[in-house]
């Protein structure tokens, strides 16, 4: 095969929210100019790692997604 579609989807984040990715991870995409933050928690909900997303970024695990501008809008590529 030559090709392979790739599943996305938008994620609006007002101002948090959760995501899971696929079993092969998704890359997140930000909106422009925005600052975006990705927040990793372990099964007990403390917060273990903190990423500032100002560019697309591979994401393998659940993720607590955090718009500083209150809202963001983010695309969402399965792999």
């Amino acid at each position: 095969m030559n090709y392979r579609a790739l599943k996305n989807e938008w994620i609006e984040a007002n101002p948090e929210t959760e995501y899971t990715p696929g079993p092969n991870g998704a890359v997140l995409i930000p909106p422009a100019n925005s600052k975006v933050y990705l927040h990793w928690l372990n099964d007990k909900g403390k917060l273990v790692n903190t990423y500032t997303m100002t560019y697309a970024t591979l994401v393998n695990s659940r993720v607590k997604i955090i718009a500083a501008d209150r809202t963001a809008r983010i695309h969402a590529i399965e792999l």
